[in-house]
């Protein structure tokens, strides 16, 4: 069994190889801590918990907007709700077919933002997966570890997305003779990072704060003084990012022209000018510019964006998951090798 999960600060993103395929899933990373759980027969949740911490994890915990925890700091790969959200993941590709069997995958990459890279930090990761993780859903257990574990930086998964099949084979040798830039715009992050053929450069200052948030945080700010909203989470607006309407006491309300301007005024005033910087010396001669994470779908909003640079510019399919695939490929390749 083989996977590799993308836990962003935004959403969860699995590819797993199981007994019945490759399975794709996902969910939104959002945890709310189950207080004032009254009338559980008409709530139908799931309670997840993890050496004692207990929450409701995904869609559900999107219902409980004054329980949402969060866990943003960059070291929240090593925090409980971390290992909580990549067991739901497994949970949820069906990975485990008997109670309180434990699994162990052959081989399990996982990512973590280029700019919050530090040993200690994926040596920790590597020790607990190895090691065994212990979990519980409604008081039934499930313990899962890995043989062979591998960190790499988030964006690198899209690179490897492009660059190999799904049984882990180099699609075309060509490839590693081209230089690549990779654009991740994430949740929280906006990474930017580079392959010289199969070989991964990065700059001192990969990652920046830049990413769909932002976008958000501004809606927030708008929503709040035009309509004076009460609700400050974030990702209730999320929505509105794909051209659904503002609910408000009862109206839908199209907010499409605010959110094309405010799409419009970061990625030119932040996104745009971010890469021109880091790659200025190699923009020129770099085949393919691979844009991936949620942010990608926001491109089409953007008039002008890299103009002259269009032909470079690709969007892989489902861009969200571009980098989830990308480390099961690399998973799939190293199964192969070995």
């Amino acid at each position: 069994m083989i996977a590799g999960v993308d836990v962003g600060y935004g959403r969860v993103k699995a590819y797993v190889k199981t007994d019945d395929g490759v399975i794709k899933c996902g969910y939104p990373r959002v945890l709310a801590e189950p207080r004032n759980m009254y009338w559980k027969e008409l709530n139908r949740l799931h309670i997840y918990s993890i050496e004692g911490e207990r929450y409701i994890v995904g869609d559900p915990a999107l219902s409980f907007s004054g329980n949402i925890i969060r866990h943003e700091s960059q070291d929240y790969v090593l925090e409980n709700p971390y290992w909580i959200c990549l067991g739901k993941a497994l949970i949820d590709a069906g990975c485990f077919h008997h109670e309180g069997n434990p699994i162990r995958l052959n081989s399990l990459v996982l990512g973590i933002a280029p700019g919050h890279y530090q040993d200690d930090t994926i040596k920790k990761m590597k020790t607990r997966i190895r090691r065994g993780v212990e979990m519980y859903v409604d008081n039934r257990e499930y313990r899962f570890s890995a043989e062979s574990v591998q960190v790499l930086p988030q964006a690198a998964g899209a690179f490897f997305d492009w660059m190999l099949s799904d049984e882990g084979s180099i699609r075309d040798l060509k490839y590693t003779k081209y230089l690549f830039g990779v654009l991740d715009i994430g949740y929280r992050t906006t990474d930017y990072i580079s392959f010289d053929g199969d070989r991964f450069v990065t700059d001192d200052s990969p990652s920046e704060d830049t990413g769909v948030r932002s976008v958000l945080s501004r809606l927030l700010e708008y929503v709040t003084k035009r309509y004076d909203c009460k609700d400050k989470n974030v990702e209730y607006l999320e929505p509105l990012l794909s051209g659904k309407p503002y609910l408000y006491r009862g109206d839908k309300i199209d907010l499409s022209s605010e959110v094309k301007k405010i799409v419009n005024d970061h990625f030119k005033r932040r996104i745009e000018p971010g890469l021109k910087k880091r790659w200025e010396s190699v923009l020129d001669r770099m085949h393919k510019i691979i844009v991936c994470g949620g942010g990608a779908y926001l491109i089409n909003s953007v008039n002008g964006f890299m103009k002259g640079h269009e032909k470079q510019i690709f969007i892989p399919d489902a861009p969200e998951y571009s980098n989830a695939r990308g480390f099961y490929r690399f998973a799939a390749m190293n199964e192969k090798n070995n």
